[in-house]
Order: structure tokens, then C-alpha cells, then sequence
């Protein structure tokens, strides 16, 4: 099966996405913010970033800042729902 390509672009997302929620809700001792946390200095990371466009080092940069102010970003999406 081949999946086309806007499936393929939201699988992309979903997976950055998902290392974002993981650093701002994991505990920093946790596997799963490690994990997300390397995978930002990834070059599977560069080559999702890239498929999509982004700004490589403006995301490295934003999840910087998501890591030095968990608590703020994680506020912010409890008020968000």
C-alpha cells in the first residue's frame, strides 16, 4: 500500500508533535523525554523537518525553550482545552 502524500506529511507532524507533548509532560527522568529530547538533535528529525519546511534550527531553538519552561507550556495547553 502506498500512502499518499498528505497521509504522509501528517504522519511527519504527528511524529514531531508527539516529541513535543513528550518533553513538555514527561518527567526529565523519563525514557520517553530522553528520547524525544535526542531525537530533536537527530538527522531523522532534519529530514522530517525538512519534508514539512520548517525552520530546523527555529524548532531546535522553540524546544529549547519548551525544555527551560515545561511548567509554562504545559499551563498553556490545560488552558487552551
Amino acid at each position: 500500500m502506498i500512502l499518499e502524500p498528505t497521509v504522509v506529511r501528517q504522519l511527519a507532524a504527528s511524529i514531531i508533535y508527539r516529541a513535543v507533548l513528550d518533553l513538555i509532560y514527561k518527567d526529565e527522568r523519563s525514557p520517553y523525554w530522553h528520547s524525544a529530547r535526542s531525537f530533536f538533535a537527530s538527522p531523522w528529525f532534519e529530514d522530517l523537518a525538512d519534508y514539512l519546511g520548517y525552520d530546523i534550527e527555529s524548532v531546535r531553538k522553540a524546544v529549547d525553550q519548551i525544555c527551560a519552561n515545561r511548567e509554562y507550556y504545559r499551563n498553556l495547553l490545560r488552558s487552551l482545552s
